[in-house]
């Protein structure tokens, strides 16, 4: 299977997601929102954001 060069860096960001997405809050210390912003290729960018369930709940 050949892999183009340029989906590389979408794989890596995929997999930087599912670490950020799995990763604990620390609810005594906080913060309950993450925000990052990966730069994937020369102008295309991939925005993660990352809350907690209870900043949005009733």
């Amino acid at each position: 299977m050949h892999i183009r060069a340029e989906k590389e860096p979408y794989h890596m960001a995929r997999e930087y997601a599912l670490q950020e997405a799995t990763a604990p809050f620390d609810l005594t210390q906080g913060p309950l929102l993450r925000a990052k912003l990966l730069h994937v290729a020369e102008q295309q960018f991939v925005f993660l954001f990352n809350i907690h369930h209870i900043v949005c709940d009733e």
